[in-house]
């Protein structure tokens, strides 16, 4: 965990250097293909989901169809929900998907074969978002922490300058913090890593 990462340009000459086997060393280059693929994803179903939530909130709301209570908890914590319900999603799909030269593998600890590849069931990509979930929530939380007042009086003056794009660039910064936390934690805890009785892996297609 936590590896220095090799040199961007070296993914190349580190590909053509196995292209014998089948497992291939992971690199930034290729963390942040699964990364980009996670995210953009993510950010689609994100949007989607939570304006259909909060206008049918607002809809039930305005005909007394729900409580005020209700209606609070749905429109301030429905968007969490959904945030780590379409990371789940999305992961699974991803832990699916075959990139241009490589794809994922999880692969078996304790079979006989070693080079078993077990599928990508809902209760193996589970265990891998919940790691990915956790990991990124405490890795924004330490980055917010170090960089909260200079992005703040940042995303301030951006706002004061342009009044009616505050919150776009208050999200946009937030945003950001996740996109990077999520980025480190699938290069250092994710790629290479055990889970359990299985590893992730990456494999020349």
């Amino acid at each position: 965990m936590g590896h220095m990462p090799p040199i961007p340009g070296e993914e190349s000459s580190a590909q053509s250097s196995e292209v014998e086997g089948k497992h291939i060393p992971k690199t930034i280059g290729r963390a942040l293909r699964i990364w980009w693929a996670v995210f953009w994803r993510k950010a689609i179903l994100f949007a989607i989901f939570v304006a259909a939530l909060l206008w049918s909130a607002n809809a039930l709301y305005q005909k007394d169809a729900i409580p005020f209570w209700l209606f609070r908890n749905l429109t301030e914590f429905g968007p969490y929900v959904i945030n780590y319900a379409a990371a789940l999603l999305v992961l699974r799909f991803v832990l699916r998907k075959k990139f241009r030269h490589f794809h994922i593998a999880l692969l078996a600890l304790q079979s006989a074969e070693s080079n078993e590849v077990l599928a990508p069931t809902f209760a193996r990509a589970l265990r891998i978002w919940w790691t990915y979930t956790w990991r990124t929530f405490v890795y924004c939380i330490g980055v917010y922490f170090v960089v909260s007042l200079p992005l703040g009086l940042l995303v301030a003056t951006l706002g004061s300058i342009f009044p009616r794009l505050n919150d776009v660039f208050a999200y946009s910064a937030a945003l950001a913090i996740e996109g990077g936390a999520g980025l480190f934690v699938i290069y250092s805890n994710i790629l290479d890593e055990d889970f359990g009785d299985l590893r992730v892996c990456l494999h020349l297609r």
